[in-house]
């Protein structure tokens, strides 16, 4: 029989642009394919054919990134908001993670505004549905492995800090590392209402977006472990490095064959939100 468990998500969100501000997201939707929008344009160096990854350019994290109405927003320190649709220019083989991704150059303001931020000339892409995204489509990481690993690594804030981590959703919990225990479990979705508090009394409140709009339908089969790298040690806001979480982590939990320890758990989607129609086989 499959284990089923019920999930009660109290943060949503993903980076439209990969590597930017990781944010968020009201009323998000999850299709077959995952979130819609995560990841969906990243930036790339056109001369090298690559990817940023944003263990390399953690400036990248300094900047919010959505879309609306009048087409991609972003806020770029020293530019303020830089706003226009992304129109589809010439088509370029980038290298992502040793992975050949066909992307799209986008024609607009953006580029320019990014290689003036960036010190060099990068380009806004847009690639495939999953292409610039290093393992499944959906994360997850619970408060209750976010207040054990915070308490044993010196890191009390860790929980007001876990878009450190970029989970798709961010899960109520009281056990630490029992996402460990779910791989291959479908999982049913379910909103904390907004403003409620957190498990066990912590005092902290669901972040923007959490409780809203909603994710009726929304079934999971979680998978794998996430192997972390140093990204988790940049500061979320600034993109400052430090603090040596990813070394106090690697000291205390189950690593791969690579040595990256593991955190969080992957997903896929078993059965799309209610808004977008259609499921996907088990």
């Amino acid at each position: 029989m499959v284990q089923e468990i019920a999930l009660r998500v109290r943060s949503a969100g993903f980076a439209t642009v990969k590597g930017t501000a990781h944010a968020p997201r009201p009323g998000i939707r999850f299709d077959a394919a995952g979130p819609v929008g995560d990841r969906r344009y990243c930036v790339v160096d056109p001369e090298r054919g690559a990817v940023l990854k944003t263990v390399q350019t953690p400036q990248l994290l300094r900047v919010a990134a959505r879309e609306c109405a009048a087409g991609l927003a972003l806020d770029i320190p020293g530019a303020g908001i830089v706003v226009a649709p992304v129109g589809m220019g010439r088509a370029l083989d980038v290298d992502y993670w040793g992975r050949r991704v066909r992307a799209r150059l986008g024609t607009g303001p953006h580029a320019e505004a990014l290689s003036d931020f960036l010190g060099r000339r990068v380009a806004l892409a847009r690639v495939p549905r999953g292409g610039a995204v290093y393992g499944d489509p959906t994360s997850i990481v619970t408060t209750g492995s976010l207040r054990a690993l915070g308490e044993a690594t010196g890191h009390p804030d860790l929980l007001t800090e876990f878009v450190r981590f970029r989970p798709t959703l961010l899960v109520e919990s009281d056990e630490p590392f029992g996402e460990d225990a779910w791989a291959g479990a479908e999982v049913r979705v379910e909103r904390v209402p907004a403003g409620a508090s957190g498990a066990k009394g912590d005092g902290e409140r669901t972040q923007p977006g959490a409780g809203e709009g909603g994710m009726e339908g929304l079934r999971l089969r979680v998978g794998d472990p996430i192997p972390r790298c140093a990204v988790i040690d940049l500061d979320p806001v600034t993109g400052e490095r430090g603090g040596g979480l990813l070394r106090a982590l690697a000291a205390m939990r189950p690593r791969n064959e690579r040595g990256e320890p593991l955190f969080g758990a992957y997903a896929r989607v078993v059965r799309p939100t209610a808004e977008t129609p259609g499921t996907v086989g088990h």
